[in-house]
């Protein structure tokens, strides 16, 4: 027996997208203690971890995505002089994005501090939010419901 489903979709999130660099200063493992240390890989995992926070904070429409991550000189014995990395932020309305990228912009300067790292965050796409058209949506939704069909509303 097959379930049929469909999606009504009313809009598409928002999106904002940044490239991420981190300067760090590279080091040998060894040598090097701890408190010494200007880790760029260390600064770029509290903001891989705090882009996931903030898309939790602003659930259940928002979504935070790490999907590039560039490490140098990637060596096992090198402490990360510098890492690029990029972060996709999607909302249903403006103003969400719009705080989500204040707390991103927040945390890398605390990580600057905390890390002893320089962080240049650019931002490289600000799509807005968009409704679809009340009528149009309406026309699936009255066309699934015709045909038999269970829905559901998904952005």
């Amino acid at each position: 027996m097959s379930c049929n489903i469909i999606g009504i979709v009313t809009g598409a999130l928002g999106q904002r997208w940044f490239d991420v660099s981190i300067l760090g200063e590279e080091a040998h493992a060894g040598p090097t203690p701890i408190i010494l240390r200007r880790d760029a890989l260390l600064a770029a995992a509290d903001i891989v971890a705090e882009v996931r926070a903030i898309a939790e904070n602003y659930a259940p429409d928002s979504r935070g995505t790490v999907g590039y991550l560039e490490v140098f000189p990637n060596s096992r014995n090198v402490i990360p002089g510098k890492v690029k990395l990029s972060i996709d932020f999607r909302a249903r309305d403006q103003e969400t994005l719009d705080a989500m990228s204040l707390d991103l912009r927040s945390r890398c300067l605390r990580d600057e501090v905390s890390f002893n790292v320089k962080i240049s965050l650019n931002e490289v796409v600000n799509f807005k939010p968009q409704d679809f058209n009340e009528s149009l949506v309406n026309e699936v939704r009255a066309s699934a419901d015709k045909c038999g069909y269970s829905n559901q509303e998904i952005v």
